[in-house]
């Protein structure tokens, strides 16, 4: 049985706003430790009551550390090791990002009942990924099956941040590659840490796998498409997980985001967009003319995609 004493809450963010401080307290008030790993580039104030890592260059350069731009979101596990050596008494770390939304009406009894789970990872959309997943490759140097999850909500123990860490200190020595975006060589978070804990033999459990009931569903809690937060909230407490939830100005964006990168890489991406629920909840948040706007750009979009998928079978192929 794990102490809450022995447990650290993290919050991954590069915002701060009352929603997540509300959630914190709340953590805190049930007995939890709660802290707040904040980006250093944001220009987030951190609060006064609850403490605050840096998530900087330097902090992850001293653990020695490859360092890729995109660090601060590829590698989420990095904010975990700061986490280790901060609370180096801690014997287990949630790490929560701010869009997920724990649908209870106890956020902190909610996690209590995972105390009785003395597992390295608890996770969920926990498997073993397919050699075309985007991060696979990746890990191929290792030799090891790639494994992968939902980073989005993680418990991770402290012997298995440090199995986490000696790996990657291990692929950081001499490494050559790129520091680009693009460069999908060096891990992510989901990739590193699924593969490593497996393979270690360490007990690795999917929320679902728990029972009596899910947690979470599939179609719920996810990377793609974002829920409307005042939707989800209007809903009675039901003890699960959602996953991205975003109200307003952030839900907008997000999906703003997606149609505009699919619309890049002249891709049919964001026709999965295109429906009752997200539009819906596109309305809910930001307007109905707002709404038809963003239909019209996925449109838009698509036909894009169709004459420039039309123009490349036409033109000869080059040799």
């Amino acid at each position: 049985m794990i102490d809450r004493g022995d447990t650290l809450f993290l919050v991954r963010t590069h915002y701060v706003d009352e929603g997540l401080l509300s959630f914190l307290r709340a953590m805190r008030a049930g007995g939890y430790d709660v802290a707040i790993l904040l980006d250093a580039t944001s220009d987030a104030d951190a609060p006064d009551d609850i403490p605050v890592i840096p998530l900087a260059r330097p902090a992850i350069e001293a653990l020695g550390l490859f360092l890729p731009d995109d660090f601060a979101w590829r590698c989420g596990d990095y904010g975990l090791y700061l986490a280790l050596q901060a609370y180096p008494g801690k014997s287990h770390f949630w790490m929560i990002e701010p869009d997920v939304l724990v649908h209870s009406r106890d956020p902190a009894g909610f996690f209590d009942r995972f105390l009785a789970l003395d597992a390295a990872l608890l996770c969920g959309c926990l498997r073993e990924a397919s050699p075309k997943w985007y991060w696979s490759a990746s890990m191929a140097p290792t030799g090891l099956t790639t494994w992968r999850l939902l980073y989005s909500l993680v418990r991770i123990s402290a012997d298995g941040l440090r199995l986490m860490q000696a790996k990657r200190t291990e692929m950081s020595r001499g490494w050559a590659g790129p520091s680009a975006r693009e460069d999908r060589r060096w891990p992510n978070d989901e990739a590193l840490t699924g593969t490593v804990l497996h393979h270690a033999g360490t007990r690795c459990i999917d929320f679902n796998a728990i029972g009596p009931r899910p947690f979470y569903a599939k179609r719920s809690f996810t990377f793609d498409k974002p829920l409307s937060r005042s939707r989800i909230e209007s809903m009675a407490p039901d003890d699960r997980l959602y996953h991205p939830v975003l109200g307003g100005e952030r839900f907008a964006a997000k999906v703003g985001r997606m149609v505009s990168e699919a619309r890049q890489r002249h891709s049919f991406g964001s026709l999965r967009l295109f429906n009752a629920r997200v539009l819906g909840d596109f309305a809910r948040e930001v307007g109905l003319s707002r709404a038809l706007g963003m239909a019209a750009a996925i449109i838009a979009g698509q036909v894009d995609a169709l004459i420039f998928k039309a123009i490349e079978r036409l033109l000869p192929t080059r040799r």
